[in-house]
């Protein structure tokens, strides 16, 4: 099996740049207002949007794909650039739906008994490139289910 990749739509890109400049903007509007005496909330408002930009600039530098499947299994990329890894024989189940922009992958139990998720941010990929994704995910896994998604779901 070739490597596939897939890319963060530039649109994505684009959208998370004006979310950026907008939350930098508003921060220092916010920042301004907390300097002139206006009360101390507006402090804490400046640093909720000013950290809500810096994140946003974090994500567009560090996120450099959304999923990548090859030989040995699924690579999934996060906002912060941490790449989470699961094998072929992992991966139990997908909660992958290509319109609501975010499912995940289901991991076989650890230890404790506990499944573990790798999240796919599949609004950043686009819901073409989502139903590939589930298609190269059974192509290779036949038997693989789409689970709905719960809190506290444990292996029985």
């Amino acid at each position: 099996m070739s490597e596939i990749v897939f890319e963060v739509l530039p649109a994505r890109k684009r959208l998370k740049a004006i979310q950026a400049l907008g939350f930098g903007v508003t921060g220092a509007g916010a920042a301004w207002f907390a300097v002139s005496g206006q009360g101390w909330g507006f402090w804490l408002l400046a640093g909720l949007l000013l950290g809500m930009a810096v994140g946003k600039i974090i994500s567009l530098a560090r996120m450099r794909y959304v999923a990548r499947v090859d030989a040995s299994g699924v690579s999934v990329c996060l906002p912060t650039g941490r790449e989470m890894r699961g094998g072929w024989g992992e991966i139990e189940a997908h909660t992958i739906d290509p319109a609501r922009g975010l499912g995940g992958l289901v991991l076989r139990a650890g230890g404790g008994g506990r499944v573990r998720i790798l999240p796919v941010a599949t609004r950043d990929m686009g819901p073409e490139a989502a139903e590939r994704l589930i298609a190269a995910l059974k192509e290779r896994l036949p038997k693989l289910e789409y689970r709905v998604p719960s809190l506290g779901a444990r292996k029985r």
